[in-house]
């Protein structure tokens, strides 16, 4: 603090200034002239704080993330997110549940809607939600959005990113691919290169495919469970029905999660016996073996 007053009087001695610090008993830093004057505030400008919780148990959650969730005045955030992280999350209000906004939760909500109006409907709800979110920033909130796993992989906010491109921060989360590698225990690169990808991203780009497939690179299948039936066709083309295929279930869920070993003469017929479509991993290559 800058000082120009003793006691409720003008400074006589030694300058017109006192410079005052915080426990100083002495405040004998005598200053002679100011030049200007600059009124810094600490409080920071709202932001959007995209966070990632980490693809399962509570443990994967990192210290930078749990910080950050401190900064925030509002959450985005699924029920089940919520009910793990919610003595870090306090009483601060909920927005909505982002999973709300993707296409297979809408139908799954809506299934008799016919396609083009659940394609409108949609767009309405995401537009709905995406102001709220820019209500509470324009109120000085910051708001944070929970995600599972690292949000930078394949994360369902990516819409956003038009919107808040200014205001959004994102804090780096450990993916179910880590958490995956990690159970599986082995060097998947060891041919060169692992390529990460999604069952449209095969679907549309045939040539990388065939160059996976002829170096011997490990690919991994995000979201692929469901569409197995019609990925082993495509990957035939340039693998062998010998081909390595580990489906990796609920990796990072400490009490549930489990590795099926197979080939992808075979790999349709065992996930068809398996409780869990969703959660799943696809690795395929000969890094595998």
């Amino acid at each position: 603090m800058v000082a120009d007053k003793m006691a409720d009087k003008s400074l006589t001695k030694g300058g017109k200034f006192k410079l005052i610090l915080p426990d100083d008993l002495a405040a004998d830093r005598t200053i002679k002239a100011v030049s200007s004057i600059e009124v810094v505030t600490f409080k920071q400008k709202p932001r959007l704080y995209i966070i990632g919780m980490g693809c399962a148990d509570t443990s994967l959650v990192t210290l930078e993330a749990i910080s950050y969730m401190g900064k925030a005045d509002v959450f985005v955030c699924p029920e089940d997110i919520q009910k793990r992280f919610a003595k870090y999350m306090g009483n601060k209000p909920i927005l909505f549940d982002p999973l709300r906004n993707t296409e297979y939760m809408f139908k799954k909500a809506h299934p008799d809607l016919p396609p083009e109006e659940m394609k409108r409907s949609l767009e309405a709800q995401r537009t709905e939600d995406i102001q709220r979110i820019k209500d509470a920033l324009t109120a000085g909130k910051s708001v944070a959005l929970l995600e599972y796993g690292d949000p930078t992989v394949y994360g369902g906010w990516m819409f956003w990113l038009d919107e808040f491109k200014d205001k959004t921060q994102v804090i780096a989360g450990i993916s179910a691919f880590n958490s995956a590698n990690a159970m599986m225990g082995r060097h998947i690169g060891c041919k060169g290169s692992i390529v990460i990808t999604v069952p449209q991203g095969l679907k549309d780009n045939e040539a990388m495919l065939k160059a996976v497939a002829d170096n011997g690179d490990t690919l991994v299948i995000f979201v692929g469970l469901r569409e197995l039936k019609t990925l082993r066709p495509l990957l035939q083309k340039f693998y062998s029905n010998k081909t390595s295929v580990h489906l990796v279930y609920r990796a990072g869920y400490s009490d549930s999660a489990y590795i099926i070993e197979t080939s992808l003469k075979e790999v349709i017929e065992r996930a068809e016996k398996e409780k869990e479509q969703h959660l799943g991993l696809i690795y395929i290559g000969p890094c595998l073996d």
